[in-house]
């Protein structure tokens, strides 16, 4: 593994019970159903850089980015983050590595606790962490500033207050107070209208820059992937078909399911729109060298052979 390597899984699997099991169940001799959301998943997330993680509802983007993070433990296999194991780990040690691994949810209102104040809500995770009074007031204050919020007239309000903008600034503002290296980013604007989305897409951009953070990205826009990422991973039914650079991916998608998406998008020069569909495929692996020689790394595209439709 290169060291410009952030994160790294190796045949990760996360496995869900498709619906309630128990003891009826078993006195009436049925199998319980699961279903596979990430299902042998080796990736390598570049520092530095934003990888966008691209599919249909459903696919399991969500639950990687939730593994990603240690929000979730899998079923099998190992996530790395900086060539160190932590797909295991404990107490203290998971609350360190969490003060690097943060998330911003889909949804800033559901994920917001309705009942506190916004100055608490961004505060919460350093405050865990120990840090009280004007130190916490001051970073609170700091970070609603790089944000785009006015510390003295919103740190007492609560979300309901404020606007779906204002909720998902708050929320991006909550993820950076730990300063974080590595940041999932789960639809951060599919709740927001046009023009709010464009706002908060060029202020990660910005923080990225400045804090020199790594954004997974997830998300079912291409046109999002296309402005934020400089990489892509295309994932269907659990699986990871598809990586590359996100301008050579976008131009020249060799995965059925890839160019399936692609069309999918709404385009004022189509006459009609082609949703998802197709046969089963296999595709062989296939290899690809972005950037110079000097840093230069492999993206991959994986075999995968499916027995049922796109």
């Amino acid at each position: 593994m290169g060291s410009d390597v952030i994160i790294r899984t190796e045949h990760l699997v996360k496995v869900f019970l498709a619906k309630n099991y128990g003891i009826i169940n078993k006195i009436l001799g049925e199998k319980p159903l699961f279903v596979r959301a990430v299902d042998d998943v080796s990736i390598e997330i570049i520092n530095g850089k934003t990888t966008a993680l691209v599919g249909e509802s459903g696919s399991g983007k969500t639950t990687l980015g939730r593994l990603l993070v240690t929000l979730e433990r899998p079923t099998s296999g190992r996530i790395y983050f900086h060539n160190i194991d932590i797909t295991n780990i404990k107490g203290k040690d998971l609350r360190n590595i969490r003060a690097k691994l943060q998330m911003v949810f889909q949804d800033p209102y559901s994920s917001l606790n309705p009942m506190m104040r916004i100055k608490d809500i961004i505060g919460e995770p350093l405050r865990n962490r120990g840090v009280r009074d004007r130190e916490l007031n001051e970073a609170v204050a700091k970070i609603m500033s790089e944000v785009g919020l006015d510390y003295s007239s919103l740190a007492t309000r609560r979300p309901s207050e404020l606007s779906g903008g204002q909720r998902q600034r708050v929320a991006i503002a909550r993820a950076l107070i730990t300063n974080p290296e590595f940041i999932v980013l789960d639809e951060p604007t599919s709740a927001l209208d046009a023009s709010t989305q464009a706002q908060v897409l060029n202020l990660l951009i910005d923080l990225q820059s400045r804090h020199n953070l790594t954004y997974l990205l997830i998300t079912h826009n291409i046109a999002v992937a296309k402005y934020m990422s400089d990489l892509v991973m295309i994932m269907y039914m659990g699986k990871i078909v598809e990586i590359g650079n996100t301008s050579i991916i976008l131009k020249e998608p060799l995965h059925p399911y890839t160019q399936a998406l692609i069309e999918s998008v709404p385009d004022i020069n189509k006459p009609e729109l082609k949703p998802p569909s197709g046969e089963s495929v296999a595709l062989l692996i296939h290899q690809r060298v972005v950037g110079s020689t000097q840093d230069a790394h492999s993206e991959w595209i994986y075999a995968v052979k499916r027995s049922h439709p796109l």
